[in-house]
């Protein structure tokens, strides 16, 4: 590089500088002396050498960017790739953006005409600047719309008249706020909207909780035969509009509905929605004093719900629960998640599951049940898991100061749920000594078909309950026993797996003896225990965990 300064440069320079001199580029008349004469042309010698440089550059790069191979895809390839990147930039964003499809249209000529050409990158419209609201809607052509407004940042009044005249080509509309119609809205939204699919209310306020919700009576004037997913929070739709009907989601968040009338509504919503497959409700609270007789004869049974893969019952009182899973058929696919928070003393698992749950088919395609427990009792969690390792159900449940559910819902797990043959149970942070060992063998004695008993992080007591003696043969068709995280004493441990093995002499013939033991964790490597029983049954030890297929995702 020094030898190009030092040799080459001078001697172009001065080539370039003669040239520009011979030319009579420069008036040497009108410059003040020789000085100010060789400072011209040096600088126009630099300018030309900048403009050829840079013109030169731009070519090659432009090539350069032609031979690449992102460059060679087709049109409506790099089309799909933008339209793909636009879905993906707005899941991860809380509201629809504008950013990728104007930095697409940004990057170069051929993106550019790529970008213009594909209507679909343009029909995401986020209320804000008029100008690139109008921009984005004359760009997406005769695309369908999903509209995204958060009245906070603009109120809908605003942007009412100018949206509404577009109201034909709505595919989806989502709204959000904390004062989020007024007047003028409301009369819009009384519009047909022919080709809305998806409609997302959230009323941002605790105005709920006092009864308070926004109403409109008349939903698209009754006319938005494609609307397939609803979404409501804080926000009180009449559940006998036409809308509620032909559905694949609902969604129904911090609702208090007053009338008991209202319940049998959403049940008739529900089987006018055959091909529903989403199903959420979540603080929703039915202030009156349920008549379940009165209810029964108004609702809808036996809801074919074959198609549902995923009901929530969230926060909702117990009574509603029973009802709804007592008049809906789940299929062997769908997965059942319920939430409840400050349960009282008196409620448990019978509170809210019908007596013969034989309609929850998913029940009976789970072969495997995680229960963990809090340490301080004061949360439990229930897991289900088919043979395929899906998620089939879901139960969180808490209690309030001094009235942890622990005991409760594992006492009354097999009475309740003993329709599911489990193959395989986990019990994981079973730890509180004062947790009676006799309600944990009740349940696992409730399911007959149990070979595989994990015991995970519990205290040992609960490992030396599965002593078999001759009064006491828990679990008698366990063939596996996985011991992880306990601090048992290699000589309890011993005594207990003999037990339940040939050695034992007195071990009844109904009883299966335990052909496996697996070890987790140093605790439990001890080559005592391993001597001693390997002779027995097999033994192996695993250094790290052995942990439960998905068993508390999503907490």
């Amino acid at each position: 590089m020094e030898s190009i300064q030092s040799e080459l440069v001078p001697s172009l320079l001065e080539t370039l500088t003669s040239r520009i001199r011979t030319a009579g580029v420069v008036d040497a008349s009108q410059l003040k002396g020789s000085q100010d004469e060789e400072i011209e042309i040096l600088q126009l010698a630099f300018n030309a050498i900048q403009t050829y440089t840079t013109k030169t550059l731009a070519q090659l790069r432009s090539r350069r960017n032609q031979l690449a191979p992102v460059y060679r895809l087709p049109a409506d390839v790099l089309s799909l790739v933008f339209r793909f990147a636009d879905r993906r930039s707005k899941a991860l964003e809380s509201s629809p953006g504008a950013n990728l499809p104007v930095c697409v249209a940004s990057v170069c000529q051929a993106w550019r005409a790529v970008a213009l050409d594909t209507p679909r990158l343009w029909t995401s419209i986020a209320t804000g600047s008029v100008p690139l609201t109008d921009l984005f809607i004359k760009r997406s052509g005769n695309a369908p719309l999903n509209i995204f407004i958060d009245t906070d940042k603009t109120p809908l009044s605003k942007r009412a008249p100018f949206l509404f005249e577009h109201i034909n080509r709505w595919a989806s509309l989502k709204l959000t706020g904390s004062q989020l119609l007024d007047q003028s809205a409301l009369q819009c939204l009384r519009r047909p909207a022919p080709a809305l699919e998806v409609l997302e209310v959230c009323h941002n306020n605790n105005l709920w909780l006092h009864g308070a919700c926004t109403t409109v009576d008349k939903l698209f004037g009754g006319e938005a035969p494609k609307l397939r997913e609803i979404s409501l929070t804080s926000f009180h739709l009449p559940l006998t509009l036409s809308v509620f009907s032909g559905l694949t989601k609902l969604e129904l968040t911090r609702i208090r509905y007053t009338r008991d009338s209202v319940f049998s509504q959403l049940l008739c919503a529900i089987e006018a929605s055959p091909a529903l497959r989403s199903l959420r409700l979540a603080e929703i609270f039915f202030d009156f004093e349920p008549d379940l007789d009165k209810l029964s004869l108004s609702a809808p049974g036996a809801i074919d719900s074959s198609r549902l893969r995923y009901l929530s019952l969230r926060l909702l009182d117990p009574w509603v629960i029973k009802f709804i899973l007592s008049r809906i058929v789940l299929s062997s696919r769908s997965l059942l998640d319920l939430v409840l928070h400050d349960m009282q003393p008196d409620e448990s698992l019978g509170d809210l599951f019908p007596s013969n749950p034989t309609n929850l088919h998913n029940l009976g395609a789970t072969g495997h049940v995680l229960f963990h427990a809090s340490p301080f009792g004061d949360m439990c969690l229930l897991r289900g898991f088919s043979q395929y390792r899906g998620t089939t159900l879901a139960i969180t449940v808490t209690g309030g100061p001094g009235n942890g559910p622990v005991q409760r819902i594992l006492s009354s797990l097999g009475p309740t749920l003993s329709t599911m043959p489990l193959e395989m149970v986990t019990i994981d942070r079973y730890v509180n000594r004062k947790w009676s060992t006799a309600a944990l063998i009740r349940t696992l004695n409730s399911f007959p078909t149990l070979g595989i008993l994990h015991l995970r992080n519990c205290h040992p007591k609960f490992v030396q309950a599965l002593t078999v003696t001759l009064s006491s043969h828990p679990c008698p068709n366990m063939n596996t026993l996985i011991v992880s995280g306990c601090p048992i004493p290699d000589g309890a441990l011993i005594s207990t797996v003999l037990s339940r093995t040939a050695y034992n002499k007195g071990l009844q013939r109904n009883v299966t003896p335990l052909m496996g033991l697996v070890l987790c964790g140093p605790l439990n490597a001890s080559m005592v225990v391993r001597a001693v029983l390997s002779t027995h049954l097999e033994v192996s030890w695993h250094k790290d965990d052995l942990s439960a297929p998905d068993e508390l995702e999503g907490e």
